[in-house]
């Protein structure tokens, strides 16, 4: 009997296609739009849009055969690769206003330990079954420890500690030892390839993901010994990937190395939504990220992955409309001063800046760099009360009223600096760029308040002090 093939079929189970659209991203990422918004003095609004092509070709054997005849599929898309931790004020929209959702981190991990280990088989590396478990263990570990790296001593004490908490029992000292030589050695491998950032990368440093191991609790007399076989062969996978960028093989093999220590620091956002497969269609996404800025000229940094699409456009605005972008400029994002490759500035104004990247060579991580500052005619008006306020507190030092009429002098300047003081800004980030021009008005009303209040004061106190030398004199 002849059945109708459902219109809407699900492929979220389907992790070799999860595979594929991780490794081709720019076979169906079309254009990629990010708007930077910075509204507060210490975070930003992130703000995504990825534009895909139609996905029917990509589709493996398997799910192609599934979804023949249909017209939408929920598949899971790596929407972006964002900073591991927690992600704040997350907001997702599939397409035509779609529900979307974020996997779980454990599933995250589990696809993206497939996903390295596709790259293993390309560059002719193996890794079996109990090395997969640790890449899971390492890419669902979430826990940020902050161990003293540049002591030797104390790092033996935290790791010992720490790993004989998670595994239930004190563990010998010359085990701890060993696997902290390995750990340095895995490090070594991936130190030149990661990024700065804060806390430890767990790809780095596999340590601390070892008590997330799952059964690692139970006792067994063999599982100190297993584990350390597990570091040894993901240090003997390192290796073989160091070693392979030289062969036939290498850019997968570079891939590989590159993935890992990109991993240590980010995840892919991967999220399961409805898409069209034979139209384009668009998922769009927004967080909220943290921001720092300098104390005194207000400098801040962000990081942006501007080559996961055919073209990236980044967008950067402000949302305060006495705040004005000083030029910004785009680096590479490994902590040089070099600027990045690829990234072009179309257009510069008071409250915008934007850039567009489309080379297939071209960073793929730059560090956009910016400089905020009040609105002149705002700067320059706090910056001239402060100006008169020196000039009078000159002035008052060198002429010394001490009439109650000459207090117009100093009373009528101070309220004028006050109410600048007072000013309430609509926003922390106005407040934020203020502290320099505040600071300095505040120094100059203080200023002139001692200066005022000494001209009134000195000749009572020196007359007074005067008449005190003098009173044993004239009793004598």
């Amino acid at each position: 009997m002849w059945r109708k093939k459902p219109e809407h079929v699900d492929l979220s189970a389907d992790i070799a296609l999860t595979t594929t659209l991780l490794s081709q991203p720019l076979d169906w990422r079309v254009r990629i739009v990010e708007h930077v918004e910075i509204d507060t003095a210490t975070s930003c609004r992130r703000r995504r849009s990825l534009q895909s092509a139609p996905l029917r070709d990509l589709l493996p054997v398997s799910a192609a055969s599934i979804a023949a005849g249909a017209k939408t599929a929920l598949v899971v898309l790596n929407v972006a690769s964002v900073p591991r931790g927690a992600l704040l004020d997350l907001d997702l929209d599939g397409p035509d206003d779609a529900a979307a959702f974020l996997l779980p981190r454990a599933e995250i991990a589990r696809r993206e330990a497939h996903y390295l280990h596709a790259l293993a088989h390309d560059a002719g590396l193996f890794v079996d079954d109990k090395l997969q478990i640790l890449l899971e263990t390492m890419l669902a570990y979430t826990t940020s420890a902050y161990w003293n790296l540049s002591s030797a001593s104390s790092l033996s004490k935290l790791a010992r500690a720490y790993l004989s908490d998670g595994f239930a029992e004190t563990l010998p000292e010359e085990t701890v030892q060993r696997w902290l030589r390995l750990d340095k050695q895995i490090a070594a491998e991936l130190a030149p390839l990661t990024e700065p950032g804060p806390g430890l990368s767990p790809m780095e440093h596999p340590l601390l993901s070892l008590p997330f191991l799952p059964g690692i609790a139970d006792p067994s007399p063999h599982r100190l010994t297993d584990v350390e076989d597990l570091l040894v062969r993901y240090l003997r996978l390192l290796q073989a990937a160091a070693r392979g960028r030289q062969g036939s093989r290498g850019g997968a093999a570079q891939e590989l190395l590159d993935s890992l220590a990109d991993y240590g620091r980010n995840y892919d956002m991967l999220v399961a939504t409805t898409v069209p497969l034979d139209e384009p269609f668009m998922i769009k996404y927004s967080e909220r990220r943290d921001l720092q800025f300098s104390w005194w000229d207000n400098r801040a940094q962000q990081d942006l992955v501007v080559s996961d699409a055919l073209s990236n456009h980044v967008v950067l605005t402000v949302d305060d409309p006495n705040v004005r972008i000083t030029p910004a400029t785009a680096a590479t994002a490994v902590g040089q001063d070099t600027d990045a490759l690829g990234a072009f500035t179309t257009r510069r104004s008071a409250q915008t800046h934007a850039m567009y990247a489309h080379n297939l060579d071209r960073d793929y991580k730059i560090t956009l760099r910016f400089q905020l500052a009040p609105l002149r005619r705002l700067q320059y008006v706090i910056y001239l009360v402060s100006v008169l306020l020196l000039l009078l507190a000159i002035a008052i030092a060198y002429e010394a009223p001490h009439e109650l009429a000459d207090l117009a002098l100093i009373v009528g300047p101070s309220a004028l600096a006050a109410s600048a003081l007072l000013n309430r800004e609509p926003s922390t980030l106005g407040s934020h760029l203020r502290r320099r021009s505040t600071t300095v008005l505040s120094t100059a009303l203080l200023i002139l308040l001692i200066v005022g209040a000494l001209s009134y004061v000195w000749p009572y106190l020196v007359s007074d002090t005067w008449a005190h030398l003098r009173r044993p004199f004239c009793g004598a």
